[in-house]
């Protein structure tokens, strides 16, 4: 049986423990810190091929991957303004977004919401005869984000896609060519996606980057897993060690936990290793409620449980020289979490991934990172309530792009480079300075004005000193 450990933070009031173990047969973790030695386990204690114990399967455990991750349990930090750019002076300037277009992509969209009303331009479900039920309980946190987009470029064309719940790489691959054939010229996609293999992680990352090789600017959340990510390295067989102090449980959130628990294991692909998501018990030995292989280099387990404390264990086996593992737990913060490295692996390498900045212009701690292009605002409030972290700065971003291409006409790459060349840094953060951005695409366009009108001046000169000479000849 896993050790178990004490909690280092609590940010929100659930607890996950996330435990990866190989094998069968008495095993036992330890966990530095505990004032209770651990148990000696024995195959009553770890009953590993018992099934699930109290919880049933999730449906999306079924399904090419896990529902994307639309933030909804990011804690509202009042500490952090809203988006505080004077978006009402640019606007006065007349740089609104007019005649771009910007897709986003969602679960679901309340199209004739008031925030969006006379925006949206095109709208499109990739999924067949879904509820319309379904549709409208996963609307708010998309619709929130294209108001985001909305509210910083008004006058731009908002073109959305539909994904569902739990989108197949099929549909994702769908979505996004769908886009193209709309003539978008920037897309946004605040959704955090966590598939079954490492083989589908990839196909969604592909997409991406074919829709950026079509001149599109992909703009991507980079999530909010700064505290639901772990990565480390076993070098010999048995339970992995979570911290330097020999933790080899890692408690979620320091609290009781009740309802959806999704895991990721990700391990190199040759790896021997097994996922366990364990329930504690006062009075009895603890109790294995799922498990899960890696497989194709995921350990995957999406479950429904009672409300409970529950833990996870990690364990490899077999040769082992030196594995490689990453653990993310989309919906609960980790104990021991490591922030670096937590954007997901579906993120394509072309698009600009968007980390959410605090007051003080510092990354947020719950914001990924690591890989993360720049950092905006990481709150922002809409019609339907405070949108919060990775969610709020990635439409804020697009909408930027989109102000830069109708301003200053300029194109994917060159609005990428400009919003990167005017961003605030400090150390790893780029944090976007709109106003900078927009500054240097107007200088830059009166200079290419100024260039294009003093090559025709030229020109025409040339023309008429080559009429004067050929008259002059007798």
């Amino acid at each position: 049986m896993p050790g178990r450990g004490g909690a280092r933070t609590a940010r929100v009031t659930v607890v996950l423990f996330a435990l990866l173990l190989l094998g069968s047969g008495g095993l036992a973790l330890s966990v530095a810190g505990t004032s209770q030695p651990p148990a000696a386990a024995s195959p009553a204690m770890l009953p590993l091929d018992a099934g699930t114990q109290g919880v049933s399967t999730s449906s999306v455990g079924t399904t090419d991957i896990l529902g994307s991750d639309r933030d909804a349990g990011v804690p509202v930090d009042d500490s952090d303004p809203p988006v505080v750019t004077d978006l009402e002076s640019v606007h006065a300037k007349g740089v609104t977004g007019e005649g771009v277009r910007v897709g986003v992509v969602g679960t679901a969209f309340d199209r004739n919401a008031d925030a969006i009303d006379g925006a949206v331009v095109a709208a499109h479900d990739v999924t067949a005869n879904r509820p319309a039920f379904e549709q409208a309980a996963n609307a708010r946190h998309d619709t929130a984000v294209a108001e985001v987009v909305h509210s910083t470029a008004p006058d731009a064309g908002l073109v959305l896609v539909e994904l569902g719940p739990n989108p197949s790489l099929r549909e994702y691959r769908s979505a996004m060519q769908w886009l193209v054939s709309q003539d978008v010229d920037v897309v946004v996609d605040s959704g955090s996606y966590f598939p079954r293999s490492a083989t589908t992680a990839e196909g969604f990352a592909n997409a991406t980057d074919r829709t950026v090789k079509e001149g599109v600017v992909v703009v991507t959340s980079a999530g909010n897993l700064g505290n639901r990510h772990w990565s480390g390295t076993a070098r010999e067989p048995g339970w992995v060690t979570f911290g330097g102090d020999g933790a080899e449980a890692n408690p979620l959130g320091g609290g009781q936990v009740a309802g959806d628990v999704s895991l990721r294991l990700h391990a190199d692909r040759s790896a021997d290793a097994r996922l366990y998501l364990y329930r504690r018990h006062a009075s009895q030995s603890d109790t294995v409620v799922a498990k899960a292989d890696a497989s194709d280099g995921v350990a995957a387990i999406d479950a429904t449980v009672p409300e409970g404390t529950y833990y996870v264990a990690v364990r490899v086996a077999g040769d082992v020289e030196r594995t490689n593992l990453t653990l993310y737990a989309p919906s609960h913060d980790l104990d021991y979490a490591v922030a670096t490295g937590s954007v997901p692996e579906t993120t394509g390498t072309g698009a600009m991934t968007v980390g959410a900045a605090a007051a003080d212009g510092s990354i947020r701690t719950d914001s990924s990172r690591e890989g993360v292009t720049l950092v905006a605002p990481g709150r922002a409030t809409t019609s339907v309530g405070e949108l919060e972290g990775t969610s709020a700065a990635a439409p804020y971003v697009a909408g930027s792009v989109a102000l830069l291409q109708a301003s200053a006409g300029v194109d994917a790459a060159e609005g990428r480079r400009i919003l990167l060349a005017t961003a605030d840094r400090e150390g790893d953060v780029a944090r976007i300075d709109l106003e900078a951005a927009l500054e240097q695409a107007r200088t830059l366009n009166a200079s290419a004005e100024s260039r294009a009108n003093a090559t025709a001046s030229n020109a025409s000169s040339s023309s008429n000193a080559s009429s004067t000479n050929q008259l002059a000849v007798p």
